[in-house]
């Protein structure tokens, strides 16, 4: 698991550097198809498609990288409900206000009042996304409290904190990273939607490359405008599988 955490890292630094390193300028006509040259053509602005998406990538991944790390910290805060009713209660609360409520309208009203960044985008939605999974979390750490093990911790006279470090977030463990990872990505698919309707500050990432797409006429439907959308959409799949891959334990209990 630490190698495939390393592997994210390094793909989060970069797709930084990228977003330094890299300009793009035009080489050709606009939407030229695909070439030995440009594997993937040449965008509306008539640079090439491969450069633009690698240098775009930055935006998206701040959003992904927000989004997991919000949902991580309110995930590993809900924990505290195992040795804590007050943060049980807080949980459960939290838990049924946003039971109903609409991420992706409130976001977008937000988007329209506020200017956003991409990891505002996603921290946002990956804090509310680990506040709704919450709840399952807390019941679960509550559930271990119960466990003769962390009764027997508490008869020996360790503190909240001994316990809930040494005893109830190991058995989170595996429940925390897979609702981080859902968390991070509903961020990244958020972040990328809003960046399609032309919401947000408009960083460079590969929705806000989408939108170019679609809102030049005629480019999405030729060759390289379907092979670059298609392309797109692909990235910020693999983006959000990234973090899933990344967290899986280290051992699947076999079928």
């Amino acid at each position: 698991m630490k190698k495939r955490l390393l592997l994210l890292f390094a793909a989060i630094a970069v797709s930084y550097l990228l977003s330094r390193l890299l300009r793009c300028k035009a080489v050709g006509a606009s939407l030229e198809p695909p070439s030995p040259a440009h594997p993937l053509g040449t965008g509306p602005l008539g640079r090439d498609a491969v450069c633009v998406l690698a240098a775009s990538s930055w935006g998206s991944m701040q959003a992904l990288a927000a989004g997991l790390a919000a949902g991580l910290a309110v995930l590993a805060a809900a924990s505290t409900a195992g040795v804590s009713r007050a943060a049980w209660r807080l949980v459960a609360s939290a838990s049924a206000l946003l039971a109903g409520m609409p991420r992706m309208a409130l976001l977008m009203v937000l988007a329209l009042v506020l200017v956003l960044e991409p990891w505002q985008v996603g921290a946002l939605i990956g804090a509310l996304a680990g506040l709704q999974a919450a709840r399952a979390v807390a019941s679960r750490a509550r559930q271990l409290a119960r466990e003769p093990y962390v009764e027997a911790a508490y008869a020996v006279g360790a503190g909240r904190l001994r316990i809930l470090a040494k005893h109830l977030l190991p058995g989170l463990g595996s429940l925390i990273a897979a609702q981080a990872s859902l968390a991070a990505a509903a961020a990244v698919y958020a972040q990328t939607g809003l960046s399609m309707l032309g919401l947000g500050s408009g960083a460079p990432s590969w929705g806000r490359y989408m939108a170019l797409i679609l809102s030049t006429p005629g480019a999405a439907v030729t060759p390289a405008g379907l092979i670059q959308l298609a392309t797109s959409l692909a990235l910020v799949a693999a983006s959000a599988y990234l973090v899933y891959w990344a967290l899986l334990p280290a051992e699947e209990p076999s079928a």
